[in-house]
């Protein structure tokens, strides 16, 4: 397999939902600290030649401390279906990253 790089998290976050007027739509925030594992490779041109274009690699391993944050929005369309739309991202000195999720619920999702 080719070299990849790993990004390993451990969050524990608070939430905190706001109720709206309207049944069918919630918000919600999470904030918390996160224990951050690094671990990528690294390349190095080896210019043992003219011609040459052989790379050697190593690992670099790092933990460190972070924040995680969400914040999402819930349309529970149904008494036992809905959709849930987040952003999110985790902020630390090794690999800082944002992103998006969608999430289909089922269950009792509104009362």
């Amino acid at each position: 397999m080719p070299p990849v790089d790993y990004v390993q998290i451990i969050s524990i976050k608070v939430l905190k939902e706001f109720a709206t007027s309207n049944k069918k739509l919630r918000f919600g925030i999470e904030a918390g600290p996160a224990w951050v594992n690094y671990n990528a490779t690294k390349f190095e041109h080896n210019s043992s030649g003219i011609f040459s274009s052989n790379y050697e690699t190593s690992r670099i391993k790092k933990n460190t401390v972070g924040i995680s944050l969400r914040a999402k929005a819930e349309f529970p369309f149904t008494k036992y279906f809905g959709l849930e739309c987040a952003g999110f991202t985790n902020i630390n000195n090794s690999r800082s990253f944002i992103g998006i999720e969608l999430c289909l619920t089922f269950g009792l999702v509104r009362n």
